[in-house]
């Protein structure tokens, strides 16, 4: 993998804390569809239509950690938050639909729909911040992958969550924590 080398370099340099984000948005935006080389394509293509995805970390650090996910196509990753953190994700192959919502009331579980983007390879580093899109759902509109940075990691007292989602009033949303 070394097409990942500079990012994974500027990953050790600048995931803080206090992370560096511009220095690795940067790097991340350098990222090409050429870092997945032919074994990580093959193995792209081989995934059944609807599976789990597939995610290798490439580098954990105590600020932070750099993965590359490998998704199906028709597969996704269900509606998750990323509790405090700063998220940077690059699709390097294919289309995903990102879906992102925002938390209104974190102790009604009340949280706002903020938009949805479809993204490719074209489209550069997408940010998520510790409010802004902190709550997002993956779906792939063809076989793909995308290299994500976590800033700082998931840890004690910062899981990953999964929710369901159920109407509530005045177009929010009400969260209702589940399984992946």
């Amino acid at each position: 993998m070394h097409a990942l080398a500079p990012l994974l370099a500027a990953a050790r340099a600048h995931l803080g804390p206090p992370p560096a984000l511009d220095a690795l948005e940067q790097a991340m935006a350098a990222v090409e569809s050429e870092a997945l080389g032919p074994a990580l394509r093959a193995r792209l293509a081989g995934l059944a239509p609807g599976a789990r995805w597939v995610g290798d970390d490439l580098l954990v650090v105590p600020g932070g950690r750099v993965s590359l996910f490998l998704i199906p196509a028709g597969g996704g990753i269900p509606l998750h938050d990323h509790p405090g953190m700063d998220v940077l994700l690059r699709v390097v192959a294919g289309r995903l639909r990102l879906r992102a919502l925002d938390r209104v009331d974190p102790v009604a579980g009340l949280a706002r729909p903020a938009g949805e983007r479809v993204l490719g390879p074209e489209d550069g580093v997408v940010a998520g911040g510790p409010v802004a899109g902190n709550l997002h759902a993956v779906e792939a509109l063809g076989p793909c992958a995308f290299v994500d940075v976590l800033a700082p990691d998931y840890g004690p007292g910062r899981p990953c969550r999964y929710y369901a989602e159920m109407p509530a009033p005045g177009g929010l949303v009400r969260l209702v924590e589940r399984r992946p």
